[in-house]
């Protein structure tokens, strides 16, 4: 496994990035927040639409985000898996359940 920051604030450098230089299989967005917005968007829906250039097809996307309005946009672009909050407390409960055994 190799964990590799590629943040590029302006959107079609991330996309570049994402699927024509990293290749991952798994994509994290911490959150999604009003900044850089002269580049990625004014709106929270317009700044996950940037930040969700990062999900390339099949990829798992995994964030923190918890605003309804960012996530639907971030399951628009995930063409994978989109795993939240919600479904991260799933997966730790299976994980600690592992670590009982």
């Amino acid at each position: 496994m190799l964990v590799i920051e590629c943040m590029a604030v302006i959107p079609d450098l991330q996309f570049a990035s994402q699927h024509h230089i990293v290749d991952g299989t798994c994509c994290v967005i911490t959150n999604v927040r009003a900044d850089h917005q002269d580049v990625m968007g004014e709106s929270i829906e317009e700044i996950a639409w940037s930040l969700g250039s990062v999900a390339k097809g099949g990829s798992t996307l995994v964030t923190a985000e918890d605003s309804p309005a960012a996530l639907a946009v971030l399951a628009q672009r995930a063409s994978g898996e989109l795993w939240y909050p919600a479904s991260l407390t799933k997966l730790m409960t299976v994980y600690l359940l592992f670590q009982a055994l």
